[in-house]
């Protein structure tokens, strides 16, 4: 399997520049990256799917080559002393509202350039990226009443929580995370990253993981801190879009597959079962997790996908 990077073609916005590549020849079809990603993560994905789509990859804002959320959303304040309610926890947040709806907002603004620049009528949003598609849905519909230019979406385990429905608890970690970057504890905060969304080598003890991470000297604590940087936008995204599951009714005009894997996380499991309340359509992939849409440096196989996403577009 060819991973060749196809020309480097950035996309234009009126606050900055989003790193943008096309391969493949036939209907547009757009890839949104997820959290600790950038355009190429999905790079293979669309090597498979190209002999029957022009396929789009970009890199999400402060991602990437892509340009940073605008200074008047950097320099918000970010700490709050607000909760959020659901109808059986009261959960800390991490965030201000106003920082997790600009950012959102910010997400949702440049995928609707993305898609205007592409013309996709097709699109794969993985993870914190499928979080922005379902944001971009949900306002889309309410503004147009379902005119949408996008006509299929895959899904694929978005990091969503309810308040009207019985989940798995994400964001209670979420405010160490935050109170640890901005010690300057990165391992600390990346490990308890890694516990929050329980993925890479979580379960391993604090004292072991914090060594394995000063292994890669100072170009390694760098990679970290691009990596913690781009996680706060992920976090600020999730809990901007805890809510009811009802506000998704209003999502009209295109055909949705919820996406998962058989061994991912019990939470991102829970959320396409509450989501496949409104949408529907849920296909699990068996025997594999939340890589599997990734390249091989981050052990994905996504030649176990492209069956189905082929059967869905059709």
């Amino acid at each position: 399997m060819s991973d060749t990077i196809p020309p480097h073609t950035p996309i234009d916005t009126p606050t900055g520049q989003l790193s943008h590549y096309t391969l493949g020849t036939g209907p547009s079809l757009l890839i949104i990256h997820g959290a600790v990603s950038n355009a190429l993560t999905h790079l293979s994905l669309a090597h498979l799917l190209s002999p029957n789509y022009t396929v789009h990859l970009y890199s999400r804002r402060s991602r990437g080559l892509s340009s940073s959320y605008p200074p008047s959303i950097l320099s918000q304040p970010l700490a709050t002393e607000g909760v959020i309610r659901t109808d059986t926890k009261i959960l800390p947040r991490a965030y201000s509202p106003a920082f997790s709806t600009a950012i959102l907002e910010t997400d949702v603004s440049d995928l609707e350039t993305v898609i205007s620049a592409t013309k996709a009528e097709c699109i794969i949003a993985v993870s914190s990226g499928a979080l922005v598609a379902l944001q971009y849905l949900l306002t889309r519909s309410a503004r147009t009443g379902g005119s949408l230019r996008v006509k299929e979406a895959v899904l694929f385990e978005p990091p969503i929580f309810f308040t009207d429905r019985e989940s798995p608890e994400l964001t209670p970690l979420i405010p160490r995370f935050e109170a640890e970057w901005e010690a300057g504890d990165v391992s600390g905060a990346m490990i308890t990253s890694m516990k929050a969304v329980q993925l890479g080598p979580w379960w391993i003890p604090r004292w072991i993981a914090r060594g394995v991470m000063g292994l890669g000297g100072k170009e390694g604590r760098k990679k970290m801190e691009e990596m913690g940087r781009s996680l706060r936008f992920d976090f600020a995204a999730i809990e901007g879009m805890v809510g009811d599951l009802d506000r998704f009714k209003v999502v009209s005009g295109v055909e949705v597959l919820l996406l998962g894997g058989e061994k991912s996380p019990v939470y991102l499991g829970r959320g396409l079962e509450v989501l496949a309340e409104v949408f529907g359509r849920r296909v699990v992939l068996k025997g594999v997790g939340h890589e599997v849409l990734c390249g091989r440096e981050m052990r994905g196989c996504p030649e176990r996908a492209v069956g189905v996403l082929r059967e869905f577009f059709g």
